[in-house]
């Protein structure tokens, strides 16, 4: 038993899912605030499975037919199309294909490998997004997907440029989907802005919790830098590098004399990184003064962040 409590101050309907820990939904309601009248029958149960249990005949068409859904639902967002990668096409396609001769429907296969590893696996250095999906038609699996809220933020996720689409049917034939979404490579430009973006996001919570803000002190700034780039090219994690070298004795010899606070971190993604600077209890800290934040790539297109504190 579980009980939600979610002010939704806005006219309107509202989805409510919970996801299992392989992705699938066990829970997807409509919640309806203010004078609205629900619709029912809904979309689903209008839409009665209509099997044809043939095999797919043509995975190129039927693949062009999920884009042209995927962008018709961008377009109603006021959002560009995202266009097909051949090298993110080849891991969906294999990763529904794996569902399908293993009897499984979940975003980590029966190696225990998830999406991440599996653009690893396959020398793609940009982080993906996916969804999957089954139903009869691929109309209703991207209906689906747009019903549910993690798939759909995935799906009108205004950085996401490049799709991968994998398609196969079942003997009973269902339509099993994977769509792997991704964006551009991140460039040198693009780090030093997510390093400002990423402090103003501390230090806008912060001001919300009534604290000051944190000055950006430029040594700091140069030291966490410096030791995520490190970090990223050398292939080591953590405060210490493999010369016995601590981040704690760079920053003395850079002149920093007083305590540190240091925080160190790797995602996959920019978001992963905000979120985890805005959870750390150190952010929120009266004592602390000043930041520095640091974000190094690495060959994989993981992003390593160093974060340090000092009052």
């Amino acid at each position: 038993n579980f009980n939600v409590q979610v002010n939704l101050p806005v006219t309107g309907t509202y989805i409510f899912e919970v996801n299992n820990p392989q992705g699938s939904a066990v829970i997807n309601v409509p919640l309806y605030v203010g004078d609205i009248v629900p619709l029912l029958p809904d979309f689903f149960d209008l839409s009665t499975a209509e099997l044809d249990p043939m095999p797919l005949k043509n995975l190129i068409a039927a693949r062009n037919t999920m884009l042209s859904l995927i962008n018709s639902d961008r377009a109603t967002m006021n959002l560009g199309p995202v266009t097909l990668s051949n090298d993110i096409n080849a891991i969906a396609q294999a990763h529904t294909e794996d569902m399908l001769a293993h009897n499984f429907f979940g975003h980590v296969n029966p190696s225990g490998e998830s999406p991440d590893d599996r653009r690893k696996k396959a020398g793609i250095t940009i982080p993906i997004r996916e969804n999957l999906g089954k139903a009869s038609s691929l109309e209703l699996i991207e209906a689906g997907l747009m019903r549910s809220p993690i798939h759909r933020e995935a799906l009108i996720d205004p950085t996401m440029t490049h799709v991968g689409i994998g398609i196969v049917k079942n003997a009973e034939g269902y339509y099993l989907v994977t769509q792997n979404f991704a964006g551009t490579a991140l460039t040198s430009q693009d780090i030093t802005t997510l390093e400002q973006t990423i402090a103003e996001a501390g230090n806008n919570a912060r001001l919300s919790s009534g604290l000051t803000s944190l000055e950006q002190d430029s040594t700091l700034k140069s030291i966490t830098k410096t030791w995520s780039a490190r970090m990223a090219q050398e292939g080591f994690f953590g405060t210490t590098d493999p010369q016995g070298v601590s981040i704690i004795n760079t920053a003395r010899q850079a002149g920093i004399t007083s305590a540190l606070q240091i925080y160190i971190v790797e995602a996959s993604s920019s978001s992963q990184l905000t979120d985890s600077l805005l959870s750390q209890d150190s952010l929120l800290e009266t004592a602390r003064q000043k930041i520095g934040v640091g974000i190094g790539m690495n060959a994989t297109g993981d992003l390593l962040m160093t974060v340090i504190y000092t009052p």
